[in-house]
């Protein structure tokens, strides 16, 4: 498999999100952030799904370590999480038999059942029985747009606490 093969499906980048990463790196460097304050943003934004520093949940990736990527890595994957995911965090969206829709991140299988993990944080388990069709997603389940909903002062906090700790 050449590389365009494993490129081609995946989301191009807008010149919003550009725009937008360009100007929350710049602010953390000029201001940067209070990591006591950024503690407190990560339990309301991103605990629900990730566990750093022994807070949150196991649905997405472990964020122990993450500070190691520096500031430029860490804002893309905050605001622009499809950019470098890893192919085991692409969602995957199920059609039941009953016509309903559910996506999430497929955790395991056991028996005759599948669990998938939701955007909200939580666990569902699906007789294999009630699907009709799976279908992998070129996206990540971490929903885009923190960098719109965390204010630019509260981002910053947030990088403040995830590279210092």
């Amino acid at each position: 498999m050449c590389i365009r093969d494993r490129t081609e499906n995946l989301l191009k980048p807008s010149a919003e999100a550009e725009r937008l990463i360009a100007d929350r790196i710049a602010e953390y460097r000029e201001k940067g952030g209070n990591a006591e304050q950024g503690k407190k943003i990560y339990a309301t934004n991103c605990a629900a799904c990730h566990k750093f520093d022994g807070i949150g949940a196991d649905i997405g990736p472990q964020l122990e370590g993450i500070g190691n990527r520096g500031v430029e890595r860490l804002v893309e994957d905050i605001i622009d999480p499809n950019r470098n995911i890893d192919v085991a965090f692409h969602y995957t969206i199920v059609q039941l038999k009953d016509g309903r829709l559910i996506s999430g991140l497929k955790r395991r299988e056991f028996n005759q059942a599948v669990v998938f993990a939701t955007v909200d944080g939580k666990e569902i388990t699906i007789r294999k029985a009630e699907i009709e069709r799976e279908t992998k997603a070129p996206a990540s389940i971490m929903p885009t747009g923190f960098g719109q909903i965390i204010p630019a002062p509260a981002f910053c906090n947030l990088l403040e606490h995830l590279l210092t700790h």
